[in-house]
């Protein structure tokens, strides 16, 4: 019940926040106020600080990339030219990427809100 009305909230703010690092943080906060209203229970500030802080852990707490992900890149980039799309907020995703050091590995990076690809194009780059 808990997760189905999170997912219901986190749906919403998706389309608003997109992929917002902030997005998580309100879905959770939305989804507590919803939860407290239905069951007429009172604000705990214990849990509301739970909140925060879980939710300040997402933008702090920055993912390492996966076996092997290193070693292909670096194989990669010297056969092939290589780009980067990748979606979310501009800023977070970029520190990201600075945090696994993977910019040189590509000839062209773009952070996008949006990825659009079409089946009429003849490349998804068009």
């Amino acid at each position: 019940m808990v997760l189905d009305e999170f997912e219901k909230v986190d749906s919403s703010n998706m389309e608003t926040m997109n992929h917002s690092p902030y997005r998580y943080s309100k879905s959770m906060f939305v989804t507590y106020n919803v939860l407290l209203e239905r069951f007429n229970r009172e604000l705990l500030e214990k849990t509301l600080a739970q909140i925060v802080t879980y939710g300040h852990s997402i933008l702090e707490h920055l993912p390492e990339p996966i076996p092997g992900a290193r070693d292909l890149l670096r194989w990669a980039s010297r056969h092939f030219t290589l780009a980067l799309l990748t979606k979310g907020d501009v800023d977070f995703q970029e520190k990201k990427l600075k945090h696994v050091r993977f910019f040189h590995y590509f000839d062209l990076e773009r952070v996008v809100l949006k990825k659009m690809f079409t089946r009429s194009s003849k490349s998804w780059m068009n």
